[in-house]
C-alpha cells in the first residue's frame, strides 16, 4: 500500500514502519508467525496498560462447563472441566478515581490505534476500504434499550438489529 490511504493516522503509521525498514507482503496476508505472535501480544499489552491507567485490572475467572442437565462436565481423567475467561475488574478502594491517570489512558488509546494500524499495514490489508464497509454496517446498528438485550449487560451497548447485514470483506482479500 504505497498509495496514501487518505487517513492521516493510518498514513502516519505507515510512514513510521517504512522509516524502520519494515516491509509488506506483495498481497494481503499473514506475516511470519513470530511477528504475528509479537504483534498480538503488543496489542494485549497496550490494552492492559490502557485499562490499568483507567483503574481497571485483569483477572482470569474459571467458569465450570455444565452439561444440558446442569451437571459439571467431567473429562476422561475424572477432572471437572472449566473454561477460563479474562475479565476486567475495578476495585475502587484499591484504585480510587483520583489515582487514575487520564494522560496514560489517552496515550494508551492512541497506542492501541498505532499498533492496530501498524498490524494492518504490515499485513498489507486494504484497511481504508475495509474500514469504510465495517463503518457503514456499524451505522445500521441500534442502541440497547434494556441491559438484557445486550450480551454485555448494559444500555451503553450498541447491537445488531433484526436483518443486520454483515460487511463483506472477502472480495478485498486474495
Amino acid at each position: 500500500m504505497g498509495i496514501p490511504s487518505g487517513n492521516k493516522a493510518f498514513d502516519d503509521v505507515a510512514e513510521f514502519h517504512k522509516k524502520f525498514g519494515f516491509t509488506q507482503p506483495d498481497k494481503p496476508g499473514f506475516i511470519a508467525t513470530e511477528n504475528m505472535y509479537m504483534r498480538l501480544n503488543f496489542l494485549l499489552e497496550e490494552l492492559m496498560e490502557t485499562a490499568n491507567a483507567a483503574g481497571f485490572f485483569w483477572e482470569i475467572q474459571e467458569i465450570p462447563i455444565l452439561d444440558a442437565d446442569g451437571n459439571h462436565v467431567i473429562d476422561d481423567a475424572g477432572d471437572e472441566v472449566y473454561s477460563h475467561h479474562l475479565v476486567l475488574e475495578r476495585d475502587e478502594e484499591e484504585v480510587p478515581d483520583e489515582a487514575r491517570d487520564l494522560e496514560a489512558f489517552f496515550d494508551g488509546l492512541i497506542d492501541l490505534n498505532y499498533v492496530s494500524y501498524g498490524f494492518a499495514w504490515l499485513t498489507n490489508l486494504p484497511y481504508p476500504e475495509g474500514w469504510n464497509r465495517v463503518h457503514a454496517a456499524n451505522m445500521t446498528k441500534v442502541r440497547c434499550e434494556r441491559p438484557e438485550d445486550s450480551k454485555r449487560g448494559t444500555t451503553f451497548d450498541v447491537i445488531k438489529p433484526e436483518g443486520f447485514v454483515k460487511p463483506t470483506l472477502t472480495d478485498l482479500l486474495p
